[in-house]
């Protein structure tokens, strides 16, 4: 089963419900009116003693800029703050230390996973791009798999401009931009000091595996 849930998204309009504790912050309201429905989801689910054995994974496809780097929403940057989402799995069975993924990961990894851990024999997901992120918490700080790949072409497409792809491994992301730009993400999370002009060796590098 899947569930869409399209809130939180421009425009801002939660529930009156949501929306009085959150006047200052709507996205903030229409969160807390998801958080409602999962809630609901959740509870009928332990209601028809059905919430113990199945597999729930909660993601999203994108974040809000919120005006990081001058953009209200997303779309048009492919920085952080709309690559970075959620990314949560309860697993079925007894309740136990559910396994963290430090290595960066994509939606793209999503269906690998799954079919994975429903024992789906690899021989029938061949033709997925991803690679399963299952059990990698193993090996703490590895880096295991492809670097995670991101585009948008709304620019062009919009305005002619440039289009933005970007890779992310465990240390860097390099955006394709009209001026190449790299990020150390191990000391600047908040991609603030382009590294590509003083690592030229890198920046060959990272564009060439994008």
């Amino acid at each position: 089963m899947r569930l869409h849930l399209y809130d939180p998204h421009s425009p801002y309009r939660p529930p009156e419900s949501s929306a009085g504790r959150h006047a200052d912050h709507l996205d903030d309201g229409e969160i807390a009116f998801d958080d409602a429905q999962l809630g609901r989801l959740f509870a009928r689910l332990q209601q028809l003693k059905l919430y113990d054995g199945i597999l729930i994974v909660f993601a999203s496809d994108h974040g809000e800029s919120l005006g990081v780097y001058g953009e209200a929403e997303h779309g048009f940057f492919i920085y952080t703050a709309v690559l970075h989402v959620p990314l949560i799995s309860k697993m079925p069975g007894p309740a136990s230390r559910p396994p963290v993924v430090t290595e960066p990961a994509g939606l793209v990894d999503l269906a690998p996973t799954i079919t994975e851990l429903c024992g789906i024999p690899r021989r029938f997901t061949q033709s997925f791009q991803g690679h399963p992120l299952a059990g990698v918490s193993e090996h703490e700080g590895a880096q295991q798999g492809p670097p995670v790949f991101a585009e948008s072409y709304y620019p062009r497409s919009t305005f002619g401009w440039h289009e933005l792809r970007t890779i992310l491994t465990p240390q860097y992301r390099y955006i394709d931009a009209p001026q190449a730009t790299i990020y150390d993400l191990r000391r600047d999370w908040v991609e603030s000091h382009n590294v590509a002009a003083g690592q030229p060796a890198l920046a060959a590098a990272l564009r060439e595996e994008l």
